[in-house]
């Protein structure tokens, strides 16, 4: 078993058409986002689960929204949000 944070460096640049995401604590989405995002092919998406700021059925905030929106500003352009998907709660980036 590797975390996240090690795995990233195991892959090339351009090597997925697609990651997907399933943390919901901001420095883990962050990072998540951010070491991943260079394995992403030009054509592909990053897609984040939980898309949510507070989580009423656990009672407990989540930090996917915050890390998603710092990380479209970040971007500067070369991923643009393209769905927000209300009844799964999913974020799907399109890279440029």
């Amino acid at each position: 078993n590797i975390s996240s944070f090690e795995a990233h460096k195991f892959f090339d640049n351009n090597f997925f058409d697609f990651v997907y995401f399933d943390a919901i604590i901001l420095p883990g989405v962050k990072n998540d986002l951010f070491n991943f995002s260079q394995q992403v092919k030009d054509d592909g998406y990053i897609i984040c689960n939980d898309y949510i700021y507070y989580d009423y059925i656990a009672f407990c905030y989540y930090g996917v929204m915050q890390a998603v929106n710092e990380f479209a500003i970040s971007m500067d352009g070369k991923y643009a949000i393209t769905h927000y998907l209300k009844t799964i709660f999913k974020m799907l980036f399109k890279k440029f």
